[in-house]
C-alpha cells in the first residue's frame, strides 16, 4: 500500500507533519536514554518533564523560526536544544529529588545541556533533513529484512 504524500509548506518546503513529529517524538528520547545509560529509571519523570518544557518553550517557536528563516543546518538545531535545555536545568535544580540522589551540580547541568544539544541534533534529523514524509509506521514498523539476492 503506498502512503500518502504530504505536501510541503509552500513557505519553508518542508512537510508540517515531519516537524509536528519531531516536537512530539523528540523530547522523548532524552530521558529515556538517560535512564537507560546511567541506569537511572527514576529521572524518567523528571526527564519528560524538563523536556517537554523546554520543547515548549524554546522549540516549538524556535524551531519553526529556523526554517522560516532558512537556517536548516545541525548546528543551528543544535543550539536551539541547548537553549530547550535551560528550563529542564531549572526545573532539576528547583525540584527536590529522590533522596539517594546528590545535590544538583555543575556534572548535572552540563549532562543536561548534552543531551539538550543531542535533542536539537535529533530533531533537525527527523524534521529538517530528508524530503519523505515521516511517519510513526515508518519509524516503528519493523519489518522482514530486505534480501540480498
Amino acid at each position: 500500500m503506498k502512503q500518502a504524500q504530504h505536501p510541503p509548506s509552500p513557505t519553508t518546503g518542508i512537510d508540517r507533519r515531519r516537524l509536528v513529529l519531531a516536537l512530539l517524538l523528540t523530547p522523548l528520547l532524552a530521558p529515556f536514554y538517560s535512564a537507560i545509560l546511567f541506569e537511572r529509571p527514576w529521572d524518567i519523570p523528571f526527564g519528560l518533564i524538563a523536556t517537554y518544557a523546554g520543547s515548549l518553550l524554546a522549540g516549538l517557536p524556535g524551531a519553526p523560526w529556523l526554517v522560516r528563516h532558512h537556517r536548516r543546518d545541525p548546528w543551528s538545531f543544535a543550539a536551539l536544544g541547548a537553549v530547550g535545555s535551560l528550563p529542564g536545568m531549572l526545573i532539576y535544580a528547583w525540584l527536590p529529588g529522590p533522596t539517594h540522589l546528590g545535590v544538583f551540580g555543575l556534572d548535572d547541568a552540563v549532562a543536561i545541556l548534552g543531551w539538550g544539544t543531542a535533542s536539537g541534533i535529533s530533531f533537525w534529523l527527523l524534521g529538517i533533513v530528508g524530503d519523505a514524509p515521516l511517519t510513526l509506521r515508518a519509524l516503528f514498523d519493523v519489518g522482514p529484512p530486505d534480501r540480498l539476492d
